[in-house]
């Protein structure tokens, strides 16, 4: 996961963490899990907050709650910078040019990795994205809604065209079928499974 965020932001995100005072109270072991999508989203121990954000990675980490809090209230504040990028990998956190090694830090999911799919991606390359074998769409992440949306785009899209193609004897397995040869896709019956037929992706 990798976004950057506006230092405003963040440094209002360090009030609420202080007037929430959870800094004496947090056992040592206490986690936050942030959550890039269209917006950066921080739960931890008895709060939830959404800031404001230019996503750059989807996905998910789990980070110390300690971790968190040293970023925000120390470094924060001392940053020149009016953005900050902030990026997670497993062991490791980047907070701007800064790298920080901790083996507590670790991208959230089942199968460890993080949702690869950039915000400007097109619905088709989203739901591909989602078919590869190697990539685990849950039930009701934020991956599936993100899939869901752009399954509703591309049968959109093929659906506006046929109202002008079907004239002249165009189905929509010709649509789909075009569209997975300019995406290099050699499946052609699957993917139209997982546009218009039961298959889940």
């Amino acid at each position: 996961m990798k976004a950057t965020l506006q230092k405003d932001e963040l440094l209002l995100h360090k009030k609420h963490l202080k007037i929430l005072g959870l800094k004496k109270r947090v056992p040592g072991n206490a986690e936050v899990t942030l959550t890039v999508s269209e917006k950066f989203v921080v739960t931890g121990p008895g709060f939830s907050e959404t800031l404001e954000c230019k996503a750059i990675k989807w996905g998910s980490a789990r980070v110390p709650y300690n971790l968190w809090a040293l970023l925000v209230e120390k470094l924060v504040p001392a940053s020149k910078l009016k953005e900050i990028t902030i990026s997670v990998g497993h062991g490791e956190f980047h907070y701007g040019e800064m790298k920080i090694m901790n083996p507590a830090v670790c991208v959230a999911g089942p199968d460890r990795t993080s949702v690869e799919v950039p915000a400007d991606a097109t619905p088709l390359s989203i739901v591909l994205y989602a078919m590869r074998s190697d990539v685990d769409v849950r039930s009701k992440s934020v991956l599936e809604k993100r899939v869901q949306d752009a399954l509703a785009s591309a049968r959109w899209e093929i659906t506006s065209a046929l109202s002008s193609l079907g004239k002249y004897g165009v189905t929509e397995e010709d649509l789909v079928s075009l569209m997975a040869e300019k995406s290099g896709v050699k499946n052609v019956a699957e993917l139209f499974g997982v546009l218009f037929g039961p298959r889940r992706w």
